[in-house]
């Protein structure tokens, strides 16, 4: 169970959360609504998303970068 009040926060199936990297997986009208929190959370703080280091596997999310799963990894390290 996450212990940071912001990802305690979030409505995400799964929930991971390592220094500054977060993944969420669910349906997608949830990870949407999170990624949101997330964005205005960061925002409220004077920090930024950076999308340029997002990455969405499946579904498109603002200006998140499409990565095939085979391609995919986790923070830097190839899932398959």
């Amino acid at each position: 169970m996450p212990y940071d009040p912001l990802l305690e926060s979030l409505y995400s199936e799964l929930l991971l959360g390592y220094l500054d990297d977060v993944t969420l997986g669910g349906q997608q009208s949830v990870v949407a609504t999170d990624v949101q929190c997330v964005i205005e959370v960061l925002r409220d703080m004077g920090l930024v998303l950076n999308v340029s280091k997002c990455e969405l596997i499946t579904f498109v999310i603002q200006s998140f970068q499409r990565v095939q799963v085979t391609k995919s990894s986790f923070p830097g390290a190839p899932l398959f």
